[in-house]
């Protein structure tokens, strides 16, 4: 009867025990020692601060570039036809300050590569795709007020502008499609005649220029535009200053710059979605003197490669997998240096106890 009852003591637990690959030594059989407690406070420290680490790693995104060539649009999931569409034209803003140069004098022409040309923009205001004016600018750079414009150039009025230091600010927009173009303002009403009026009053056109704001964006409303223009990043021209030499030797000479754009396109996705897209562009430079009339050139052209910038969270299970390992990996090292400590000072422990 005892054997019987000895057999019935061994439980589905103590089967499962016998699996326990972790054991448990007793206390009896176990002593605290100096090193083993300096080790076990800073690895607990350190571990402490690596898990830390691990989790402001889980919390940050993983960003990441690549190149996209063609149209880009057709890789990115969840867009529809019409949204492609809507962005085959985007919009040029312009904010353009010419301190010694009056509004009457100044016109505006411009196209493209697809054969789309618009001559004398200021008169000929197209609503669907030239949203951009003329205002008069004080020397304290001010905007007075809009520029009407006249079927022909008063000498007089030219003249009592250039007394009063009034120039003129090009400021707004217009739809370019996604192609090479180009666009130019020229002094087209500065003849002979007017040369040798401002010349006997000591006056002259001064087509130095400062640029306040050059950019690309997909924004088509005049009031958001100017509220972008305020801190929109992508504006490698902005604050760029051109000043015109008064004389070269005794003749006086018409001024000249050309800006050269090549415009990259930039797509934003955040864990594979679609979030923004906008357009930043390098420029060169170049200012000559010519004979002639006063001309500012900018010709832009579209790269064929898209800059497409990747925002990806980071899953949960990989974070539960970057826990154990930095958990495993520390035990296992922090065990390895005890067992060093242990082998390397047994007297010195021995002297303490």
């Amino acid at each position: 009867m005892a054997k019987v009852a000895d057999k019935k003591k061994y439980t589905i637990a103590d089967c499962i025990k016998s699996f326990d690959f972790y054991r448990v030594m007793p206390r009896e059989l176990s002593e605290a020692t100096v090193s083993g407690a300096t080790i076990s406070v800073i690895s607990s420290t350190l571990l402490s601060l690596l898990l830390v680490y691990e989790f402001a790693k889980y919390m940050q995104f993983n960003e990441s570039r690549e190149l996209a060539i063609a149209n880009p649009m057709n890789s990115i999931d969840n867009m529809v036809t019409i949204f492609r569409v809507i962005r085959i034209q985007i919009s040029l803003y312009v904010d353009i300050d010419f301190h010694g140069t009056p509004c009457d004098l100044i016109s505006m022409t411009r196209g493209d590569s697809i054969g789309s040309e618009y001559k004398d923009v200021f008169k000929h205001t197209d609503k669907e795709n030239n949203f951009i004016n003329k205002y008069l600018l004080n020397i304290r750079d001010e905007a007075l007020e809009l520029h009407e414009e006249k079927g022909s150039i008063d000498v007089n009025d030219i003249i009592e502008k250039r007394r009063q230091r009034l120039g003129c600010r090009i400021q707004g927009h217009f739809r370019v499609y996604k192609q090479e173009g180009h666009f130019t303002i020229t002094t087209g009403g500065h003849n002979h005649q007017l040369t040798e009026a401002l010349n006997a009053n000591g006056f002259r056109i001064d087509f130095s220029h400062k640029i306040r704001s050059l950019f690309f964006h997909d924004e088509s409303d005049a009031k958001k535009l100017q509220e972008i223009a305020a801190s929109y990043e992508h504006q490698s021209l902005k604050g760029t200053i051109a000043m015109q030499p008064t004389m070269y030797g005794n003749m006086e000479v018409a001024f000249y710059s050309a800006y050269y754009l090549d415009v990259t396109q930039n797509i934003q996705r955040k864990d594979g979605e679609f979030q923004a897209m906008d357009y930043q562009y390098t420029s060169t430079h170049q200012n000559m003197i010519i004979l002639g009339s006063n001309s500012f050139n900018v010709k832009y052209d579209m790269s064929p490669i898209s800059v497409i910038k990747n925002r990806d969270s980071k899953t949960f299970y990989s974070f539960i997998v970057g826990l154990c390992t930095v958990i495993g990996g520390f035990i296992t090292v922090t065990s390895i240096i005890d067992s060093i400590m242990r082998n390397l000072i047994p007297k010195e422990e021995l002297k303490k106890k």
